[in-house]
């Protein structure tokens, strides 16, 4: 399975889909970060040092999954996730973190979201209060958005 992971940090999510026998492809915008990732997690392939927003879809060969945890500040959860959507193989699937704030926040941006996600039959599931803690105390959930047909 080819799985892509954005913003991939230090590569705890790299680390657990290469174990389950994926091929992994990660983005990372911060160089020390990626660094980490790459001595840390063998099994990926080459992690782009660079904004994930501005990877363009056409240059990769599409994935069967993205998985991912992106930045939540200042609603980049959505820009992230629904940029990530156009990596994915039809019949892919897209998992992701996000604040929880997604599933009641009345903005513009989270309606349309989930519109989307609601229109793709994709789901939200919300995460224990403290789930990753104590690198941060924001409430979060899991979204599963299955590819555009």
């Amino acid at each position: 399975m080819a799985v892509l992971e954005p913003s991939a940090g230090t590569g705890n999510i790299a680390a657990a889909a290469v174990e389950a026998g994926a091929v992994v492809d990660c983005v990372e915008i911060d160089y020390n970060l990626a660094t980490v990732l790459t001595s840390r997690v063998p099994g990926a392939n080459a992690t782009s040092v660079r904004d994930f927003l501005d990877v363009d879809p056409a240059e990769r060969d599409p994935y069967n999954r993205v998985v991912m945890n992106p930045p939540f500040s200042g609603g980049k959860d959505i820009l992230h996730i629904t940029h990530a959507l156009r990596f994915l193989k039809p019949g892919g699937r897209l998992v992701a973190v996000m604040a929880a704030g997604v599933i009641w926040h009345q903005s513009k941006a989270a309606e349309k979201f989930r519109a989307l996600v609601e229109e793709r039959g994709g789901e939200f599931e919300p995460l224990p209060a403290g789930s990753f803690a104590p690198a941060t105390d924001a409430n979060t959930v899991v979204v599963v958005i299955p590819a555009a047909e």
